[in-house]
């Protein structure tokens, strides 16, 4: 039993109480009949268990890092969700599907097992050419933006007096040829 003194009074048809499988079926009276509540009033909520089944979600993160199953029971409000990680990459949400077209947005628990599929963009990256003593490259060429695991494209080829050009690496002294 609730007692409630407002001036007007709107309650929900189905309210679940405390998200563990305690449902309002009914109220005594009928709220919808009450209309404007000018004075304290007493509402007893018909209550019953409702027995909810555990649900599995699972994570695919497709190259990021493990995510661990989630066992919720359905209907109940979902935490949120963890992100994997992945190098490179930005994780851009769970979806449905393996291709990554039907985002997940549920905020509850669904009503039966599911496997959520990460979403991942690869990110881009700024590369700074130092020419080590070769001639000045222009503004255009000095730098380039690149994506992640993809191929660099066409790189300068700088010169210097009495030296041949070899290629790029990643360290001034030895390093590894990009």
């Amino acid at each position: 039993t609730y007692d409630f003194v407002t001036p007007v009074l709107n309650l929900v048809e189905s309210v679940n109480v405390d998200g563990e499988g305690t449902s309002v079926v009914g109220m005594d009276p009928d709220t919808n009949s009450l209309g404007v509540v000018n004075a304290p009033i007493t509402i007893n909520l018909k209550c019953e268990t409702v027995v909810r089944k555990l649900v599995t979600i699972t994570f695919d993160s497709q190259g990021g890092s493990e995510v661990s199953t989630l066992i919720r029971k359905q209907g109940t409000i979902l935490p949120v969700l963890d992100s994997p990680k992945r190098t490179g990459y930005t994780f851009r949400g769970w979806y449905k599907d393996n291709t990554c077209t039907e985002k997940f947005t549920d905020t509850k628990v669904p009503d039966e097992n599911i496997t959520l599929y990460a979403k991942w963009t690869p990110n881009d990256y700024t590369v700074t050419f130092d020419v080590n003593g070769g001639n000045e490259l222009t503004e255009e060429q000095a730098s380039k933006v690149v994506t992640y695991d993809d191929t660099y494209g066409t790189l300068p080829a700088p010169t210097r007096s009495h030296y041949g050009f070899i290629g790029w690496f990643t360290d001034r002294t030895g390093g590894t040829e990009v």
